[in-house]
C-alpha cells in the first residue's frame, strides 16, 4: 500500500477507487505508463488507472448494446404491428 510523501498534495492527490488511502500513481500495478488515446481521455485524471479505463470501455460497449437492443425492439414492434393490420385487411 502506498502512503503518500511529503512530495505529494493530498489535497490534489486522486486516491484510488478501492481502497481510499491509496495514492493513485506509478507504485500501483494498474497505473498506466501512458493515457490511451482518444479525446474522452485528456485531462482525466482517471485514464492513467487500468482497472477505471478498463470499466469505462465496457460501459461505453453496454451503451452500444442497449442502443442496439433498444432499435430491434423498436423495429420488431413496428414488424408486429404492421402485420397485424395486413391480417386484419385481409380477413376483414
Amino acid at each position: 500500500m502506498s502512503t503518500p510523501t511529503n512530495d505529494e498534495k493530498i489535497e490534489d492527490a486522486l486516491f484510488c477507487h478501492k481502497d481510499g488511502n491509496r495514492v493513485c500513481n506509478a507504485q500501483c500495478v494498474a497505473f498506466l505508463v501512458a493515457r490511451p488515446p482518444g479525446p474522452e481521455y485528456e485531462g482525466a485524471p482517471w485514464a492513467m488507472c487500468q482497472e477505471l479505463v478498463s470499466q469505462h470501455r465496457s460501459a461505453k460497449h453496454l451503451v452500444l448494446l442497449t442502443q442496439m437492443a433498444a432499435e430491434y425492439f423498436k423495429l420488431e414492434k413496428t414488424r408486429l404491428q404492421d402485420s397485424k393490420r395486413a391480417g386484419s385487411l385481409v380477413t376483414g
